[in-house]
């Protein structure tokens, strides 16, 4: 499958993937990574698109993470998730901090 972005970022290429993969009608798309941005972007994307196929996010823990349920969860809220996401300090933080990002979400 061609990548759909002349982009080298690695986070935009994977949503690349995963988007034309779902207009390709795949019914599992699973990527590999423990990179919080892509499970932002996974789910902004999903919830954009209105993904049909079922979109799971892997860590290298063996976690699996399922994006859909996640977008059917935060309904609406997926909206302000980039945002949010932005705000709480991304992965830019190197401290921790007061933020609970979970709180944002409620």
């Amino acid at each position: 499958m061609d990548c759909i972005v002349k982009h080298e970022e690695a986070d935009v290429t994977l949503i690349s993937y995963m988007l034309e993969a779902a207009r390709a009608g795949a019914p599992t798309i699973r990527i590999l990574t423990d990179d919080t941005v892509v499970f932002v972007l996974l789910v902004d994307w999903a919830w954009k698109a209105n993904v049909q196929s079922a979109v799971q996010m892997e860590k290298w823990d063996g976690t699996i993470l399922d994006i859909i349920a996640t977008v059917r969860a935060l309904g609406d809220k997926c909206q302000g998730l980039l945002g949010m996401h932005a705000l709480s300090g991304c992965d830019t933080v190197t401290v921790p901090t007061p933020v609970d990002r979970a709180r944002h979400l409620r």
